[in-house]
């Protein structure tokens, strides 16, 4: 139509092209009583669709002087709402079984908007629910929260669940489920909407696919979100232990004592994934002293007195807990370092940021790909942050965990990530640097950047969800867990050969023990979100028995998860525990046995006495000592030929010994044995004796002869009544006669053991001297009792006298005797001649 007025009106033809009609703004209704004012027109003047100035008419001219109005009517259309922005439930904790909810309206009514004059919101449909299971479960109440329901699936469709404003709404929390949910995804209900809402179990679904424009439906989806804060869950702890035994009196060096991860392999679980250590709080030190060590076994401290008050902590080293409520930095183990690396000719870049949230620490580097962010225990000197920062002994092996979330990463380079994990050994050419990708919300991957700095070995993996990890590193090897499965394994790198930015503070690479959790790369950027840091070295306990003890000790811990900070060694209180609390609500003991080790009795038994036979030897046990008690002493005699090998003497198993001859020349000594009061058989031998001195026994008995004192009967020695202590040697046999039994003069070659009287013996007695030399070296001789004397037998001469001259008368004969012979002897002849 234009600009008109009573000057200037706009002149329309009445014919049936011409026409007028009425464009209301949006969303206007109602009536326009005086919509146009209007003169009648001849059209003798002007043209159609033209101006003309009608304030001149009547009488002769094209134009009435009368005017007249045309009113008009809208009529109100509906228009669909639309709500400015999401909703969002007030977070609620962990585990919470309860949470209260909102209603429709409180949580949208300030975000509702809608054309038509009036309107308000009377409600949503549901239109998604993707929460899985182990978050949680959506859930409605239509009875201001007496009873809930599930809101269960739901389509942008034909099953869109309508819900009135008064209906509550809240998420059910999975067990130890924290972090943020999935959405509830919703559309607008204006009060024009007559499909009637879900009453209690009697759900009601409508169809949202026709949506916008008149209806009664939003055309924009919106979402109601929520958080579940992250609580606690106190570890468990049950069963007990039996520590690997030690000997009484174990050197030193060889008492490495029990890995705390031995210790408590199998004992502790924990919901949130949380490293598992100890709290020790009780300590038996009656025979000895139970000590720890965080450095492998290298050095040992004292476990003091310890009550669940006064707890030692071993096993972990918490460098940062969200826990806590406060940054990392303030927790005295790592510092915040945000680096940017200008480029010459361009501005310089935005440094990285940090947020200290209810989730943890958030970082971000976005701003720019020039910046280098995050967490180390070495600060931008070169230092370390805590000189008590654990020692990454590759050899004795450490792990690393962290929690995790990776929020945005973008990269120029796909060896790189927004987040990287940096651990170096001790020894500076053992690490391994990790980085974590986040492709989208539900993918992502995780790899080992190898010397070059490009992608070696790696794992897909959905680094967007909130993840514990852990790397654990042993000898040359690491192994990287997420929520306690290992996904990821491979070799340490020595990445030395790296060359740091000129204005880079230092060569991380190259620094022992190094940790770092950020940003490290021009090549990539990121948000990532951390909320635990803890490193675990080669923590140890051992029980250093008292000297000469034996028998059991005990040691007593509850599970500590780290979450609420804390050092090895520090001491807590753990008297408040279970819950929510980062100790569990069960004790319980470790034992440990100390083998009983014989010690040796001190002192050896002496003999006093003699070495010479017959003599007697006493013992005497009174130097001996041990440390184990003395039972009662037993006693035996032993000799030797040698000195080396010793005999014992039959039934000799007294105090005393009588020596014998079975002892000379040899070396005595006395074994005293004794059962100590641990029930250990001991032995002493004393020194030997010298070799014992002989003291020659006299013989006993006598030799016998047998047969008849007459001449010419045979005599025979008999032995055999003769004995001697010292032994028997051979016989050998003298024959002896004497004429008054006083002298005796030895028979020439009557040696035997026999011997035939003859006429030398007739008058005489004989007797038999039997000698020999004794075992001992000792000539002995024994005479026989002597015979009577020695009866005669006459002996019949031989020879005949002899005749010699001429048998002539008168002729001289002679008698010559010398022809006889007589072994009786030949007296004096006489002669006497006969004829016949």
């Amino acid at each position: 139509m234009g600009a008109v007025s009573p000057t200037s009106a706009r002149l329309l033809a009445a014919n049936a092209n011409t026409r007028v009609y009425f464009q209301p703004n949006a969303n206007y209704n109602g009536t326009l009583p005086t919509a146009l004012t209007f003169r009648a027109w001849d059209t003798t003047t002007g043209t159609n669709g033209g101006t003309a100035d009608p304030s001149i008419n009547g009488s002769n001219t094209a134009f009435s002087t009368a005017t007249d109005t045309a009113a008009i009517a809208v009529s109100p259309i509906n228009d669909a709402p639309a709500l400015t922005g999401n909703a969002t439930l007030t977070a609620v904790n962990e585990d919470a079984i309860a949470p209260a909810g909102a209603t429709i309206v409180t949580l949208f009514n300030a975000q509702f908007s809608d054309p038509d004059t009036g309107s308000s919101l009377s409600g949503v449909a549901v239109v998604g629910n993707t929460a899985p299971a182990l978050e949680g479960v959506w859930e409605y109440s239509t009875d201001a929260g007496a009873n809930w329901h599930a809101i269960d699936t739901v389509i942008d469709g034909g099953t869109a669940l309508a819900l009135s404003a008064a209906t509550l709404v809240r998420f059910l929390p999975a067990a130890n489920y924290n972090g943020t949910p999935t959405s509830l995804a919703i559309r607008a209900l204006d009060d024009t909407y007559v499909g009637g809402f879900t009453n209690g179990a009697t759900r009601v679904n409508i169809n949202t696919a026709t949506n916008g424009g008149a209806t009664a439906i939003a055309a924009a989806v919106n979402t109601i979100n929520t958080r579940i804060a992250s609580i606690n869950d106190a570890p468990v702890l049950t069963g007990s232990v039996t520590l690997t035994a030690i000997d009484e009196d174990i050197l030193d060096a060889a008492n490495t004592g029990t890995k705390v991860s031995d210790l408590i392999n199998g004992l502790i679980t924990d919901v949130d994934g949380d490293p598992t250590a100890i709290a020790i709080t009780g300590v038996d030190n009656t025979k000895g002293v139970w000590q720890y060590s965080t450095n492998g076994g290298t050095t040992w401290t004292p476990i003091a007195t310890t009550s669940d008050s006064n707890a030692t902590l071993l096993g972990a080293t918490s460098f940062y807990s969200a826990n806590l409520g406060t940054p990392p930095t303030s927790q005295t183990w790592l510092g915040y370092t945000a680096v940017t690396i200008p480029v010459a000719g361009m501005p310089t870049p935005a440094a990285g940021t940090e947020t200290i949230n209810a989730n943890g620490a958030l970082v971000n580097t976005t701003a720019d790909e020039d910046i280098y962010a995050g967490y180390s225990n070495y600060n931008t000197s070169g230092t370390l942050i805590n000189a008590a920062s654990p020692t990454l002994n590759a050899t004795t092996g450490y792990s690393v965990s962290f929690d995790l979330q990776v929020l945005a990463d973008a990269n120029t380079n796909p060896n790189r990530a927004g987040f990287s994990l940096l651990v170096v050994s001790q020894d500076s050419t053992q690490a391994i640097e990790l980085a974590f990708q986040r492709l989208s919300p539900t993918t992502g991957n995780i790899f080992a950047q190898n010397t070059a700095f490009n992608a070696a070995e790696s794992t897909a993996f959905n680094t967007s969800q909130k993840t514990d990890y852990r790397v654990e590193v042993l000898g040359s090897a690491y192994t990287l867990f997420a929520n306690n499965t290992a996904i990821l394994t491979g070799t340490l790198r020595d990445y030395t050969a790296f060359t740091p930015p000129a204005n880079f503070p230092f060569d991380p690479y190259e620094k022992p023990s190094l940790i770092f959790l950020g940003d490290d790369t021009t090549s990539a950027q990121g948000t990532f979100n951390l909320s635990q840091v803890v490193v675990q070295t080669d923590n140890r306990v051992r029980f250093v028995s008292n000297a000469n003890e034996n028998g059991s000790s005990t040691i007593n811990f509850r599970a500590w998860d780290t979450t609420g900070g804390g050092t090895a060694g520090e001491i807590v209180d753990a008297s408040v525990n279970g819950g929510v609390t980062p100790y569990s609500s069960f004790s319980t003991t470790g034992t440990i046995a100390i083998n009983p080790i014989n010690d040796a009795p001190t002192g050896v038994p002496t003999i006093t006495g003699t070495a010479t036979e017959d003599q007697t030897l006493t013992a005497d046990a009174s130097a001996i000592a041990d440390i184990e008690g003395l039972g009662t002493f037993s006693y035996q005699w032993q000799s030797s030929a040698d000195g080396t090998t010793w005999t014992d003497i039959t039934g000799a198993t007294a105090t005393t010994f009588v020596l014998d001859d079975d002892q000379v020349g040899e070396q005595v000594r006395v074994k005293v044995s004794y059962i100590d009061d641990e029930g250990t058989p001991e032995s002493i031998n004393s020194a030997a004796t010298t070799a014992i001195a002989n003291i020659n026994d006299i013989p006993t008995g006598f030799p016998i002869i047998t047969g008849t004192a007459t001449e010419d009967q045979t005599l025979t020695a008999d032995a055999s009544a003769i004995a001697d202590d010292d032994g028997l040697g051979t016989f050998s046999y003298q024959w002896q006669s004497s004429a008054d039994g006083t002298t005796w003069t030895d028979i020439t070659g009557a040696t035997a053991t026999t011997f035939v009287l003859d006429d030398e013996q007739v008058g005489e007695q004989v007797r038999v001297k039997v000698s020999y030399i004794d075992d001992e070296g000792t000539p002995e001789s024994i005479n026989s009792v002597a015979t009577a004397t020695i009866a005669n037998i006459n002996d019949i001469p031989t020879g005949f006298p002899t005749i010699t001259g001429t048998a002539t008368e008168d002729q001289t004969l002679t008698a010559d005797a010398s022809g006889i012979a007589d072994d009786d002897g030949l007296g004096t002849f006489s002669y006497q001649w006969q004829s016949s």
